[in-house]
């Protein structure tokens, strides 16, 4: 069907389409999926690109209100859609017609997760310094902001669902004043690889902004703006920064196996994939662990690093792993150095600190070392001039499986010079604080936690982003306890001179999901 036949008038987006017949883009969806709403897809496939004709939505709308036995009221301005108005329909039809106007008109729409699967916001986002932001990875997942009382507790002041969310970032991608929450979601789809039916799964990335409904921008609809993995849906990391020196702040998306970089495009007003990156050195085929934005060569724009793994999930070749430095030049990702690792590293955590006061800061990551059939964990710190400065053992007598370990950096102890390690780990679950004594990485205080619990990741909320001035630390992930109704686990342990009890929700309603990634809500006046 060519677009000569309608002249060219043709919708290329749900939004659009919604625009078109007065009514919510999930309204719409459903209407393909039960009603027949002459939507076409490009590639044939269930998740390609959408369009659809005008002149075809308006032949079905008419068809579905009284075959013909309407009279059309043209509304004011040449782009308005049409009402109707009809006569001698029988009493069920009516009714029915009735339901569906208020349907089409955008009343009425229920604030619950929509039945289709589109994301629905309940209301416009907020987001204050201090709250927590989290995200929660399954096929009705749900994104959530935190907000603490006055009392030191928190209540939810915001939720969009379904989403897929493993991980999260809150930076500036647009140069206007508030910050954006940026987290890239997944699907699976099917597409024609040499004349047989194969399957991928294609990246995408939602934003969120500050008084906005649902989300603010996506890339779902174009393939263009995607980045597709084979089969490993259960990683990415994302990073906010300037890594060009060009007006406008780069994301860089990292998936299990490639690098990619988007940027805000003002004059459209859509993301943009600029460059991906799936192919390295020597032939590696690198697992992704972590990314971080840190200028490690000091000239005044951050290098992309990313922690990698040899092998695949829950499949990894033992201690085999990298750290990778890239830059970006002329819009395309290169390879500045690579650092081979003698273990493996965890997820979410590869992160930035002035460790040893007094030089340049150090890249701070865990890893994992398989000796004499036992495995040891530790806290690795390296830099671009000094390599690795120190390496910090955390278990004393190993253990028969490799455990998963999660850290993060800031300045949990004011009156310390240098920044503090928090790691959070298993067996036993516990938080270990790290500080430097001016030689050495020393061990600190304590905390510990349910032996229940699954953790995803920790973060350490520094005094200058908590509007109370009180360091904390984030701790977040899954519960397993048998008298809850979900899985949901999120607390804030508070620090001053030690770790001591603050807020926590485990488990939480009926069906609640385990948490993917959480982080405070930056000072937006820093």
């Amino acid at each position: 069907m060519g677009t000569d036949l309608h002249n060219g008038e043709i919708l290329t987006t749900w939004k659009e389409i919604a625009a078109y017949l007065k009514s919510g883009v999930r309204t719409c969806v459903r209407w393909e999926a039960k009603n027949g709403l002459p939507v076409h897809r490009q590639e044939g496939a269930p998740k390609s690109r959408i369009y659809a004709y005008k002149q075809e939505l308006d032949d079905w709308f008419k068809s579905r209100l009284g075959n013909g036995t309407i009279v059309p009221i043209q509304e004011a301005g040449k782009a308005s859609r049409l009402k109707y108005l009809f006569f001698s329909i029988p009493a069920v039809l009516l009714i029915a017609a009735g339901a569906f106007l208020i349907l089409r008109d955008g009343k009425g729409m229920p604030e619950k997760k929509a039945a289709t699967g589109v994301p629905e916001s309940r209301g416009a986002m907020s987001m204050l310094a201090g709250d927590i932001v989290e995200g929660e990875f399954a096929a009705d997942g749900i994104m959530r902001i935190w907000r603490e009382k006055g009392d030191g507790t928190y209540f939810e002041a915001w939720r969009i669902e379904p989403v897929r969310h493993t991980s999260l970032v809150i930076g500036n991608v647009d140069l206007e004043p508030d910050l954006e929450v940026v987290a890239p979601g997944h699907c699976r789809e099917t597409y024609e690889k040499e004349g047989q039916a194969a399957t991928r799964i294609r990246f995408f990335l939602n934003a969120y902004k500050i008084d906005f409904k649902n989300w603010w921008k996506t890339t779902y609809y174009d393939q263009a703006r995607c980045v597709f993995e084979k089969d490993n849906y259960e990683f990415t990391e994302i990073a906010v920064g300037n890594i060009d020196g060009g007006p406008e702040n780069e994301i860089v998306l990292v998936t299990a196996h490639a690098l990619s970089v988007f940027r805000y495009d003002p004059a459209v007003g859509e993301f943009k994939l600029v460059c991906s990156k799936d192919s390295f050195p020597e032939n590696v085929r690198p697992l992704f662990r972590s990314l971080r934005l840190v200028d490690a060569d000091n000239d005044g724009k951050p290098e992309i690093l990313a922690t990698a793994n040899e092998g695949e999930e829950a499949n990894v070749t033992e201690n085999k792993g990298w750290l990778f430095v890239l830059g970006m030049k002329n819009n395309r990702l290169e390879v500045r150095q690579v650092v081979p690792l003698p273990g493996i590293s965890s997820v979410h955590s590869l992160r930035e600190g002035d460790i040893i006061p007094g030089g340049p800061k150090e890249i701070i990551f865990p890893l994992c070392k398989k000796e004499k059939g036992l495995w040891f964990s530790s806290i690795v710190g390296w830099n671009a001039t000094g390599g690795f400065v120190f390496e910090k053992s955390i278990d004393e007598l190993g253990s028969s499986r490799a455990s998963m370990v999660f850290l993060d950096v800031g300045d949990l102890i004011s009156a310390n010079p240098g920044d503090e390690i928090v790691v959070a780990r298993h067996d036993p679950n516990e938080l270990l604080a790290y500080t430097w004594d001016g030689a050495n990485l020393a061990a600190g205080p304590k905390y510990p936690l349910d032996h229940r619990l699954r953790i995803s990741g920790v973060q350490v909320g520094g005094s200058k982003k908590d509007p109370r001035r009180q360091a904390s630390v984030l701790v977040y992930g899954g519960s397993d306890e048998e008298d809850h109704a979900g899985r949901f686990y999120l607390e804030r342990v508070n620090f001053t001179g030690g770790f001591y009890q603050g807020w926590r929700r485990s488990g939480g309603e009926n069906g609640e999901l385990p948490i993917s990634f959480a982080s405070y809500a930056l000072n937006f006046q820093e």
